[in-house]
């Protein structure tokens, strides 16, 4: 297969060429070079010992590159979240990382790893990473310079844990800790069930002695993490680089509250089965912690990491369902009212013998409209008209009904509607029309819900506002089932009720109105 190249982005650029299977990595060629960007005059810098130069004495011979960050360009954090789904990770992780940045969250790019949740947890967590845009946009500016195209952008310590594990094979489900160092920088990892939850950098260089120092930065580690992280239970340890024996008993010591004896393991990676050096990298580059993360880089990028941080392709959210309007939403629904309505109307036209009685009417409003047109007194109504109207006396005709709320739902785009349906009692001119949809404010939802019980026709029941979980987060809130009922044909002006023989009206005792009075 062909040779991987992985880069550790520092103070100095760290890589090697390497072809990687799953049970060995042989390393061609191991180089560092200068990390020289464009001065901000605008001034090219010595290319003597850049990228490029050095990358044609090493006899690199990959065009694409995968980069990890050192810490002086990444920001790691352990996140306690509540326990949304993977789904909706995402949107929360960034939310998250914005109110935790000196830098808004347009300015940063954002990835996590999230981390194993039992099913009855009331929270979950993830380590997030954020870097700058800015830092990305000149990384791909002088990678091209040289000639080498970016294909993924990871975190340096979480690449040298990878290899960590690999290598030892003692963390893979226990709580551990990962420790390189030389006499220039410390890099301490802290894991818990095989996954990544601390990452801590520290400085040596120009240390008196820079073993005390590294005691500390890793007791500060230890803290922070304790204080982060519950059920965290250390037993073992993975110690890299020229510092590796030094340390042995400086890290029992800071793990000593272990159940236990903790384990210690000292790799160094001349002496490891799983790495080849073709040609072996001068001590001070040997076992630093840039040539570890680089090494660790090409695990990930040879796909044998299953969770990994990437810049470049970063955990989205799905994507989103596809919203309709509100006027294709009520086309759809007119649709389907006037498909049954034919389906009905025929049905029952054909059951109750209308046909022949429509056929007549048709016939006299053709002899009528002949007359009528030929008049210039047109306030006589039809004979035919008084028929219809008396039709609509009997029945409701919930066609009508829906006509008349069509403005009320459409006429702001404010309220978006998700959903319409009705219930069955309308085919008899009762019932109810259901409505679902988004509003960014209470407002548009109560004018329109007041514009309706303003009609005569139709009573609206009350309808609570939940916040929208919408992953795109567009409109603020949700109402669910609004219901508008269809209370019968408002009292047709001028008709008076039957009186009985004291002269009293008459009035029939309605239905609902028993069941309002019994509630």
């Amino acid at each position: 297969m062909a040779d991987l190249l992985s880069l550790h982005w520092g103070e100095r650029i760290v890589g090697v060429e390497a072809s990687v299977t799953p049970h060995a990595i042989r390393v061609r060629a191991a180089f560092s070079a200068d990390r020289a960007s464009i001065a901000a005059d605008g001034e090219l810098p010595d290319e003597s010992n850049g990228l490029a130069a050095v990358l044609s004495g090493a006899g690199v011979s990959a065009r694409q590159a995968d980069v990890v960050l050192s810490q002086q360009d990444v920001v790691t954090r352990w996140l306690e979240l509540p326990p949304v789904s993977d789904e909706d990770l995402p949107e929360i992780v960034r939310f998250q990382a914005g109110t935790k940045s000196t830098l808004s969250v347009e300015q940063l790019i954002v990835d996590y790893l999230p981390l194993p949740v039992s099913e009855d947890a009331e929270t979950r967590s993830v380590l997030l990473a954020t870097v700058a845009k800015s830092t990305v946009a000149e990384i791909v500016r002088d990678l091209a310079a040289a000639g080498i195209e970016l294909r993924s952008l990871g975190v340096g310590s979480l690449a040298l844990s990878d290899l960590a594990k690999t290598v030892s094979g003692s963390q893979d489900e226990n709580d551990g800790l990962v420790v390189v160092a030389d006499h220039e920088q410390l890099e301490v990892t802290v894991h818990q069930g095989g996954c990544t939850v601390l990452t801590h950098s520290a400085s040596l260089s120009g240390e008196a002695d820079p073993v005390r120092t590294a005691g500390q930065a890793i007791s500060r580690a230890l803290f922070a993490a304790g204080n982060s992280v519950a059920d965290l239970n250390l037993d073992s340890a993975v110690l890299f680089g020229p510092l590796g024996e030094d340390l042995v008993d400086v890290v029992r010591g800071r793990m000593s509250g272990s159940q236990g004896d903790p384990r210690v393991d000292v790799v160094s990676l001349a002496d490891t089965p799983l790495i080849d050096f073709q040609s072996q990298p001068p001590e001070p580059l040997l076992g630093s912690p840039a040539l570890v993360a680089a090494i660790g880089g090409l695990l990930a990028a040879n796909g044998q990491v299953v969770e990994r941080v990437d810049f470049m392709d970063p955990h989205k959210p799905p994507p989103p369902e596809r919203r309709v309007s509100n006027q294709q939403m009520l086309y759809v629904a007119i649709g389907l009212v006037v498909a049954v309505a034919v389906v009905y109307g025929a049905r029952m036209v054909n059951e109750s013998g209308y046909v022949d009685k429509i056929t007549q009417l048709e016939k006299d409003v053709a002899t009528q409209r002949k007359s009528f047109f030929g008049k210039s007194d047109s306030s006589t109504k039809l004979p035919s008209t008084s028929n219809v109207n008396g039709w609509n006396k009997k029945k409701v005709q919930w066609l009508d009904q829906l006509n008349e709320l069509t403005p009320i739902l459409s006429e702001s785009g404010e309220v978006i509607l998700t959903e319409v349906n009705m219930s069955q009692e309308v085919r008899q001119g009762l019932g109810r029309i259901t409505v679902t949809g988004l509003a960014n404010d209470r407002g548009p939802v109560t004018k329109m819900t007041s514009d309706i019980r303003g009609l005569k026709n139709y009573t609206v029941r009350p309808s609570k506002l939940d916040p929208n979980k919408d992953r795109q987060a567009a409109f603020k809130f949700r109402f669910n089932k609004v219901n508008i009922l269809l209370d019968g044909k408002a009292k047709t002006p001028g008709v008076e009720k039957p009186k009985t023989e004291n002269g009293q009206a008459q009035t029939k005792a309605d239905p609902s109105s028993k069941e309002e009075a019994g509630s």
